[in-house]
């Protein structure tokens, strides 16, 4: 895999989530904890004029992945299917959740947001 960046463990610990961050094919893979075989997990679809790369990636106990990626903070179902996009004017880097994962924290390169989780997220 080249340009690995962002890594996830899935709640049940049978799965790890790696992101590559190549802007001109981003994509994340999912490997079996057990055995280390693996293929690509989400690889679009991206809306035009999505850019950037992805990066940061954490897990949510709801199973969903929240990965900073083209076009924002990409939300990402245990299926592989995209959930939302969370847009934001700049590329953004990080991620990370609260102690209790209601409110998700982002950096970008000049600033750091916060949302509050929907309940179905």
């Amino acid at each position: 895999m080249e340009l690995p960046n962002g890594i996830a463990l899935s709640p049940d610990q049978k799965w790890i989530y790696v992101a590559r961050s190549d802007m001109k094919d981003p994509k994340i893979w999912r490997f079996s904890s057990e055995d280390c075989e693996g293929k690509v997990f989400f690889d679009g679809p991206y809306n035009e004029g999505d850019a950037g790369w992805f990066d940061g990636m954490k897990m949510h106990m709801s199973g969903n992945i929240f990965a900073t990626g083209p076009g924002g903070v990409l939300v990402i179902s245990p299926e592989g299917k995209k959930i939302a996009t969370i847009k934001l004017p700049d590329s953004v880097t990080n991620c990370c959740f609260d102690e209790n994962q209601k409110y998700l924290y982002v950096t970008a390169f000049a600033y750091v947001a916060r949302f509050k989780i929907k309940n179905n997220l």
